[in-house]
């Protein structure tokens, strides 16, 4: 997602400007464009979220085998 994000950053920051600059019939797709990249967002958001607490979940399942095995060896 960090990829994504800073893709379309960048496209929102640098390059968006220069071509409404250039070319004013551009503009009405921009702002589509532009208003894609605000409705995606909460979406990313809550994706790279999930995954933490997905990853967090996993290694604690981790932890907790590897307690059960030196207790069982215990």
């Amino acid at each position: 997602m960090d990829f994504l994000h800073h893709h379309h950053e960048s496209e929102d920051e640098r390059l968006y400007p220069i071509v409404r600059a250039r070319n004013l019939a551009a503009r009405p797709l921009l702002d589509r464009m532009d208003a894609d990249h605000r409705s995606i967002l909460p979406a990313m958001t809550a994706l790279t979220s999930a995954a933490a607490a997905y990853n967090r979940r996993n290694a604690l399942h981790g932890d907790l085998s590897r307690l059960a095995r030196l207790a069982e060896a215990a």
